[in-house]
């Protein structure tokens, strides 16, 4: 490591672990602990103040109000493709902005990730433990796979393993010089990951209004010592830090109180897989004393903080919090739980009373004088048993006064601050038939809505975080996808290249979609195509698309539960758009333009026959011409033969007469 890294670290790490240990959460602090108490009321646990020989029973006010709350918010925000989309800031950013929708809402939380669970355990924190919080993460895993090849020229075989993501398993040379070769291959697929955080492993500065302006986010977790090797971290370092039991919320303990055997230790676990705790910390850090400072990310470990085991540089906190009940101006607001745990105490108190007078009233106590009574016989309750006594008046029951009937009152005005503190009531959350003879159609209707105006209060506030974690993913995606993806959308299969989309979308989230019945959305929806449909008879208006009869035909599909639209109706806008028709001006010209264009082109074809034509002939001519030459040349050459072979037998007349000359002057004649 250079010295210049070594000092970032040294200071990244002083800075980190002061602000980790003066942060909320870190230690036993007054949230953790009504965090805890918030659970145990949830799960109904005794309260530890009973007496034995009375009434134990817990209320249950805070369980019914959580998951009464519940439903509405899962409906709202897990309608499948339809509860949050982006919206374009540039005009030639539309078309990213609607594949981008369809690939996060389908494909990112419908496929990669469960949108029903993230969202179930986010609300649910929320709404029991005060602030809900997840985290999204680039998650790259390595798929290997086993390719055979045969019959391989040696170029063939060095083209297929020149890649470093290849390695050859089994290698055979045949006799003919080509290769059989198995390749073990190697591919790196990327996702986007998001992931609850417990309320109790989520860190944050003190006196931190909201993640986005926090000097100090952390997310607190168990890490196994392979996790960290595999994240380039020093493996003796990791084996050196502890889990100590001290670093265990109460949270923690009450999560898991009810299980038989609860043991957070790992002492008999192989080296590798022990766990220890390590704090993934955001912070920014002036790192070349400019002033201005840099988020960074930074891991660190040990019980106090103090071990760094890496850092890099960062573009965002990767966080989202809900909180129910938000108070201005700090992170951490209400939960559900908090206006109704002392509802549950008075609930429980009250219940317990009654119970036990009603037990009273049945088994009272006795006087009995001493001696004059056989205390065996009295104290073995039987139907038709007999308690001897020396005299009748030795026995004699003492007046109890059952209060049921003054108490039960008490469930009712209970009921009202509940439905005071959050707007839930038996009428809006039941359709009992004894709440509705009780209860006028007015009034029924204005319970229903003050109760909908709340879950939409709740609803629109929760929309604010989730808007930061569509913003986050969308960032996540364009960031890190390098590649297109080839997914499913709307029944076809598509291409997805998200390089070229606009990280600065805006987020638009559906809050109102959930409200009311299946069969109310049903009936508005019918009223809409109605109305459509009249709209559509006078086109001139321009009212109606077919994209919107689509829209509302989709939801209406939906909220019938059945299968989806596609199956029923094709989408206008997956259809090539349609030629207008011209204009009778247009057509003539038109036509114009068409006689035009074929006279040319007929006097073009004209011009073109001509000059094969005159190719033609003087291609003819040519071949005359050659013809003619060839023949020239054949009489030529035949002459120039005829001339040679009549100037050789010339000269071999000569030379014999002048053999005959030269034997005469020698010799005589012959003879």
């Amino acid at each position: 490591m250079s010295e210049e890294k070594q000092t970032h670290e040294d200071k990244i790490h002083g800075i980190a672990k002061g602000m980790l240990q003066s942060s909320v959460g870190y230690l036993s602090d007054e949230v953790n602990s009504d965090r805890a108490k918030a659970l145990k009321y949830f799960k109904g646990d005794i309260r530890g103040d009973e007496i034995k020989g009375r009434s134990q029973v817990v209320t249950s006010e805070v369980s019914d109000t959580i998951l009464a709350m519940m439903p509405p918010l899962m409906k709202i925000f897990t309608q499948p493709g339809r509860s949050v989309r982006y919206e374009a800031l540039k005009e030639e950013a539309e078309d990213g902005a609607k594949q981008s929708t369809d690939y996060v809402n389908n494909v990112v939380f419908g496929i990669d990730n469960d949108i029903f669970k993230i969202a179930y355990n986010w609300f649910f924190d929320a709404l029991c433990q005060k602030n809900g919080i997840v985290k999204w993460y680039w998650d790259e895993t390595d798929t290997e796979e086993l390719k055979e090849f045969s019959n391989l020229t040696i170029e063939e075989l060095i083209q297929l393993t020149e890649s470093d993501d290849v390695e050859v398993v089994e290698h055979t040379e045949n006799e003919d010089f080509t290769h059989d070769v198995k390749l073990k291959v190697t591919s790196k697929t990327g996702k986007v990951r998001v992931v609850n955080v417990p309320p109790d492993e989520f860190l944050i500065s003190a006196r931190a209004r909201d993640i986005e302006t926090a000097n100090l986010v952390a997310h607190r977790v168990r890490m196994r010592v392979s996790e960290g090797v595999q994240m380039g971290f020093d493996r003796e370092a990791m084996e050196g830090l502890t889990d100590s039991l001290s670093e265990i919320t109460e949270e923690d303990w009450v999560r898991f109180d009810d299980q038989e055997s609860v043991s957070f230790s790992d002492e008999h676990a192989d080296k590798s897989e022990r766990e220890f705790w390590c704090n993934e910390c955001y912070l920014k850090v002036d790192l070349d004393d400019t002033g201005i400072g840099r988020l960074v990310k930074c891991w660190i470990g040990g019980e106090d903080g103090s071990v760094i085991l890496g850092w890099e540089e960062a573009t965002e906190k990767p966080f989202a919090a809900i909180c129910p009940i938000p108070i201005p101006h700090v992170f951490y607001g209400l939960s559900q739980a908090d206006l109704t745990m002392p509802l549950q105490d008075i609930a429980t108190a009250t219940l317990r009373g009654v119970l036990d007078s009603m037990y009273l009233a049945n088994n009272p106590r006795m006087l009995a004088v001493e001696g004059q009574v056989d205390l065996d016989d009295l104290l073995t309750p039987r139907a038709g048993g007999i308690v001897r006594a020396k005299r009748s008046d030795a026995v004699r029951e003492l007046n109890t006064t059952f209060v049921g009937g003054q108490a039960l009152p008490m469930f009712g005005l209970i009921e009202q601050m509940k439905e005071a503190r959050t707007g839930m009531s038996r009428q809006g959350n039941s359709l009992s038939g004894e709440a509705l003879q009780n209860t006028t159609a007015t009034a029924a209707n204005q319970v229903a809505e003050a109760a909908n105006q709340r879950m939409d209060m709740i609803a629109r506030i929760f929309a604010n975080g989730v808007k930061d974690l569509y913003r986050g993913v969308l960032r996540l995606i364009i960031a890190h996808q390098d590649k297109a993806r080839t997914v499913r959308l709307r029944g076809k299969w598509v291409e997805i290249d998200p390089r070229s989309w606009d990280a600065e979308m805006d987020v638009i989230a559906n809050v109102g979609i959930g409200h009311g019945t299946d069969q109310e959305r049903i009936g508005a929806l019918q009223g809409v195509l109605m109305y459509q449909e009249k709209a559509m008879a006078n086109p001139s208006l321009g009212l109606v698309e077919p994209s919107h009869v689509y829209n509302a035909i989709s939801d209406l599909v939906e909220a019938s539960h059945l299968p989806g639209v596609e199956s029923y109706f094709a989408n206008p806008e997956d259809k090539k758009p349609e030629q207008p028709q011209p204009s009778p001006q247009e057509q003539m010209f038109k036509a114009q333009m068409q006689m035009d264009q074929a006279k040319a082109q007929m006097d073009a074809e004209a011009k073109k026959a001509k000059i094969q034509s005159d190719q033609q002939i003087a291609g003819q001519k040519l071949q005359f011409e050659g013809q003619k030459f060839s023949a020239e040349m054949a009489q030529e050459e035949d002459q120039f033969d005829r001339e040679l072979d009549l100037k050789r037998e010339q000269i071999a007349a000569e030379l014999v007469t002048k053999s005959d000359i030269s034997n005469i002057k020698m010799g005589g004649r012959p003879g």
